[in-house]
């Protein structure tokens, strides 16, 4: 598989392969706005030559974490988990001291809809933040649908690898380069791919 376009789509069919919250007072119309990110004093989103240890997202409400490395993917995957946090109005990720990016990559941070409000629990879907360690950011797109060969229903929230090009065992031997997971439609699409060649790998049993 090659991608050379700004965006492939793609049908696969398959198979068998600590802090207490603040009170919320009572009265008038319920929040159902999630927390907005305060871009002037986030760290700078889609950055070039990248090579801070700590972003902050800053929102313009206190917010809480939820579920946060159960929903969080990194792409390329990290070797060593990071550290994710809330204070305040801010939502911390530190890489860990022992980590080393690789050079000129376009990596993605997805949050997923790990971030809401301290009062009525609204999430932040889809929270992203991009950069890359080189002069340049990646933008190619992939994305398809995952369908049960027996059944014809989407396939929920299974994670799709992409590796790089190489014999079959690569994705027994190595790590994956991009990873995601199908929404409720059995959807799936990843976001700042580097142009070249990528086997890739659903994991559905």
């Amino acid at each position: 598989m090659s991608l050379k376009h700004s965006s492939i789509f793609l049908i696969l069919i398959t198979f068998a392969i600590g802090c207490a919250n603040p009170f919320s007072p009572s009265g008038g119309p319920k929040d159902v706005t999630p927390p907005e990110m305060d871009l002037s004093l986030s760290t700078p989103n889609e950055q070039t030559n990248f090579k801070e240890r700590e972003i902050q997202l800053e929102f313009n409400e206190w917010i809480q974490l939820d579920n946060a490395y159960g929903q969080l993917v990194v792409s390329p995957p990290l070797e060593f988990r990071p550290e994710i946090k809330a204070r305040g109005k801010t939502l911390i990720f530190r890489f860990d001291e022992r980590e080393v990016l690789l050079d000129s990559v376009t990596y993605t941070i997805n949050f997923g809809s790990a971030v809401k409000d301290n009062t009525e629990g609204n999430n932040v879907k889809d929270l992203r933040f991009v950069f890359s360690t080189g002069p340049e950011i990646d933008s190619l797109e992939f994305g398809g649908t995952v369908i049960d060969a027996f059944s014809s229903e989407p396939v929920q929230e299974i994670p799709v690898l992409l590796f790089p090009p190489g014999p079959d065992s690569v994705v027994f031997h190595e790590k994956p380069f991009y990873y995601c997971t199908t929404d409720k439609n059995g959807s799936f699409r990843f976001f700042n791919l580097r142009e070249g060649q990528y086997r890739i790998c659903l994991l559905y049993t």
